[in-house]
C-alpha cells in the first residue's frame, strides 16, 4: 500500500483455519465494498464526505480567527482521535492551539485546568454524540461556568461548539436554547469509528491541520478490499496468533509522538472484540522507552503475546550523536534515528530467535496522509477482525451496562 507497508515477520503461521477464515473475509470484503451491511459501515464513507468537509472548515475559520485556543471535552471515541492525531501532527500546525479534557472527572486536574485557561482568547467544543455522556457534559458545566463568569452570559455563546447527534438530546437542547453552534455527529457511527468525522476533524482543522490530506489516505486505504488486502491479513494474521493463545496484544510505535495513537487503537480494539468472553487484551507501548521496561517480559515472560511494531522510516529532524566516551565510539556520528532503528531491528530479532510471534507496520513519514491511513486500516482491521471472532465490532454492552450502574450510584446518594 502507499502509506503502509506490512511484513508479518513470524506472526501468521501455517493453519488448518486459513481456508475457513479467507472465506469469511471474502464475504466481508463483499459486504464493505458495495455497503450490504447497512449502517454499520458508514464509517467508510467519512472521509468521502466533501460536504460535511467544507462544513467543518468554515466553523474551524472561525475558530482559528477569533481564539487562540481550543479546549476539546469528549472522552473515548470523542478524545482518542482527535488527541492522537493533534499529538503527531499539532507540532506542524498553525492555528488554536488545542488543550484536551473531559476525558476524567479528577477534582484536581480539572481545577488546576480551570485556573491555567484564558478564557477570554478560548474556546470550548463540548463533543458527545448521545449528549449525555456523564463525564464530557459534567466538565463542560464547569469550563461553561469559567467561561461566563469570565465574558458574560451573552458573549459566551460565540465560544461554544458542540458536535452532537441530530436527536433530541440534553446537548442539542441546551446548545439550541445558547445559541451554540452546532455541527453534527454522524448518525450511524460510533464514538470509536467516529475520528475521520466532525469529531476529530473540527478540532484537528481548527488547529490548522490539513484535514483533506487526513482524508485522502483514509480514502486510499479503502481501495481494493479482498483478503489479500493489508487489513486482511494483518487481521487474519491476529486471528490466528488470538487462536493460538496468544491473547495479549501489544501496539508499540517508534516514535513518541505516535504513543497517543497506540493509546486510540487500544480502546479501538477493546471495545470491538471483547465480547461474548472471546477478544484479546490490548497494550500500548511506545519505543525505545519500553525496550527498558516491558521487552524483558515479552521476551523471556509467558508465550500469550503478539506484538506489533509500528516504524516511521523517516523523520523531520536529523540529529547527530557526538562522541563523549571511547566506550561508545560506535555510536559516534549516528543520527538519533539510526538508533532507534537499529534498536527496533535488535527487538525483533530477539523475539524472533525466542520464537515470539511479531510483525512490523512501517509509514513513510508522520505527516495527515498517513495518520489518516492509519486510522482507517486499523478500523477496518477491527472489523474483519470480529467477524472472523463472530462478534459486532459497533456494540458495547459491557460499556453501557457500567454507566447504568453509575448513574442508580450517583440517583440514590
Amino acid at each position: 500500500m502507499k502509506h503502509i507497508k506490512y511484513n508479518k515477520l513470524n506472526l501468521l503461521r501455517e493453519s488448518a483455519q486459513i481456508k475457513k477464515c479467507n472465506a469469511v473475509l471474502a464475504s466481508v470484503s463483499k459486504m464493505m465494498l458495495n455497503k450490504t451491511g447497512g449502517s454499520q459501515f458508514d464509517f467508510l464513507d467519512l472521509p468521502f464526505d466533501a460536504s460535511e468537509r467544507k462544513i467543518i472548515e468554515k466553523q474551524a475559520v472561525r475558530v482559528r480567527k477569533n481564539f487562540e485556543a481550543l479546549l476539546v471535552l469528549g472522552i473515548g471515541g470523542s478524545d482518542l482521535g482527535a488527541r492522537a492525531a493533534y499529538n503527531a501532527l499539532g507540532k506542524q500546525a498553525r492555528g488554536a492551539k488545542l488543550i484536551f479534557a473531559g476525558n476524567n472527572v479528577d477534582p484536581d486536574s480539572i481545577a488546576d485546568l480551570a485556573r491555567k485557561i484564558n478564557f477570554k482568547r478560548t474556546a470550548i467544543c463540548v463533543i458527545s454524540k448521545s449528549g449525555s455522556t456523564l463525564e464530557t457534559m459534567s466538565v463542560f458545566a464547569i469550563m461553561r461556568k469559567h467561561l461566563i463568569k469570565v465574558v458574560g452570559e451573552k458573549k459566551h455563546a460565540k465560544a461554544v461548539f458542540v458536535i452532537t447527534d441530530q436527536s433530541r438530546n440534553p446537548l442539542r437542547n441546551l446548545a439550541e436554547k445558547s445559541g451554540y453552534t452546532i455541527i453534527d455527529h454522524p448518525l450511524h457511527v460510533g464514538g470509536r469509528f467516529s475520528v475521520l468525522s466532525s469529531v476529530a476533524m473540527f478540532p484537528l482543522c481548527a488547529s490548522g491541520i490539513n484535514i483533506g490530506s487526513v482524508h485522502k489516505g483514509a480514502r486510499d486505504m479503502t481501495k481494493g478490499l479482498s483478503v489479500a488486502h493489508i487489513t486482511s491479513k494483518f487481521a487474519l494474521a491476529h486471528y490466528l496468533a488470538l487462536k493460538d493463545n496468544k491473547n495479549i496484544h501489544v501496539l508499540m510505535p517508534y516514535a513518541d509522538n505516535m504513543f497517543d495513537f497506540a493509546l486510540w487503537w487500544r480502546q479501538l480494539w477493546a471495545e470491538s472484540l471483547g465480547k461474548d468472553g472471546f477478544g484479546p487484551t490490548p497494550i500500548a507501548g511506545v519505543g525505545v522507552t519500553d525496550q527498558h521496561s516491558q521487552v524483558q517480559l515479552y521476551i523471556d515472560g509467558p508465550k500469550d503475546k503478539a506484538i506489533t511494531f509500528l516504524q516511521i522510516e523517516n523523520f523531520k529532524n536529523k540529529i547527530t550523536v557526538p562522541l563523549i566516551a571511547p566506550e561508545l565510539n560506535y555510536a559516534k556520528g549516528k543520527l538519533l534515528n539510526q538508533i532507534m532503528s537499529a534498536e527496533l531491528n535488535g527487538t525483533i530479532s530477539a523475539l524472533v530467535r525466542k520464537n515470539r510471534p511479531c510483525d512490523l507496520l512501517t509509514i513513510p513519514k508522520i505527516n495527515e496522509e498517513s495518520i489518516g491511513a492509519l486510522f482507517m486500516f486499523f478500523e477496518i482491521a477491527t472489523v474483519y477482525f470480529a467477524h472472523l471472532l463472530g462478534v459486532n465490532a459497533f456494540d458495547q454492552p459491557g460499556v453501557e451496562e457500567s454507566k447504568k450502574l453509575a448513574k442508580k450510584i450517583l440517583e440514590k446518594t
